[in-house]
């Protein structure tokens, strides 16, 4: 009689505590500021509305609003309170911390929510009419090219830098033997390209982008080769690495396989950013990795498994505490 009297008494407690408020999950609405990139049909735009859209279903009332952004000074709007949570590469998230150039002063108010593993490369394209295959023989011949490297202390701009460095030239010699170096944004990138104001640019971008498949369907730019002594050099250099954009991407416009300087997305957030919240993003970005692969082919590489690996900030309470009780850490 007492075992059975104890059977029902624990029942009966664990019938209580599966409705107790403190064991209910929490379903309090999620807000937060997402800064994406520069053009608002973009990789990072597209997935942070996608995310906003998984918020909204599982927490009603939530509300992502995405900004306009760009990768470099995506870490400093989050150091200066311009946005909750944004994406960038791990060459930016590293130099911010530390404070090397261009940034100032070290960021101190970023932490990590999840290795998106997206691949980007620093492609180096050029329109038809420049006769060569390669950036070193652009450089050689000192053809008088119209380029755009990118904003002055963009990570393209910087490793564009650097690589005309390690070849003996800078920026400032194409435009002493005729050419000329011109940033544009990446809004006006396409057209310019297509009437020929720029013929050679260097922009940051994932393998597969709209961007990328209009300049080839609209202007018939091919990509630059640059020497892999060079590449993994200033890889080495800049703590990123390199990848291979191949030959039959954009059903083969590429046309050989061209190896790259390349750094991979990770998501971040304030520090000061409710646990709460993170712990919510976090959750819907693991369990919904399919809808973010059919939304954003570039996030094809997102998986839970990978998510909190390979991070170079301190990963955020809330999503440590996601990752811990989904038995990823």
């Amino acid at each position: 009689m007492f075992s059975s009297f104890m059977r029902h008494l624990c029942l009966g407690v664990l019938v209580l505590l599966a409705g107790s408020p403190a064991l209910a999950e929490n379903r309090e609405p999620v807000t937060f500021r997402a800064i994406g990139g520069s053009v608002m049909g973009g990789t990072w735009n597209v997935a942070f509305t996608g995310l906003g859209n998984l918020l909204k279903k599982s927490y009603p009332g939530s509300s992502v609003n995405v900004l306009l952004g760009a990768a470099l000074s995506n870490p400093l709007k989050l150091e200066t309170n311009g946005g909750d949570v944004t994406c960038t590469q791990s060459f930016n998230i590293v130099n911010g911390m530390k404070g090397i150039e261009p940034f100032k002063k070290p960021l101190t108010q970023l932490a990590s929510i999840a290795n998106i593993n997206d691949v980007t490369v620093i492609h180096i394209l050029a329109g038809k009419s420049v006769e060569a295959d390669s950036l070193e023989e652009i450089i050689a011949e000192k053809m008088p090219i119209r380029l755009d490297p990118g904003a002055k202390g963009t990570l393209h701009n910087v490793l564009g830098e650097w690589l005309l460095k390690e070849m003996g030239a800078s920026y400032a010699d194409i435009a002493g033997w005729g050419g000329k170096v011109m940033p544009v944004s990446s809004a006006d990138r396409v057209s310019m390209m297509q009437d020929g104001t720029i013929n050679v640019c260097i922009f940051l971008g994932s393998l597969q982008q709209a961007q990328l498949q209009e300049l080839v369907t609209t202007a018939g730019v091919k990509w630059l080769s640059v020497k892999p002594e060079t590449l993994e050099k200033i890889a080495g250099r800049a703590g990123i690495q390199t990848a291979v954009i191949p030959a039959s991407l954009y059903n083969g416009a590429v046309g050989r396989d061209v190896l790259a300087l390349a750094d991979t997305v990770h998501m971040i957030c304030r520090r000061d950013m409710p646990e709460d919240a993170v712990y919510k993003i976090t959750k819907t970005l693991c369990e919904n990795t399919g809808y973010m692969h059919q939304i954003q082919a570039a996030w094809a590489t997102l998986k839970p498994e990978t998510m909190p690996r390979g991070l170079v900030a301190p990963l955020h309470p809330g999503a440590e505490r996601y990752y811990r009780e989904a038995g990823l850490l």
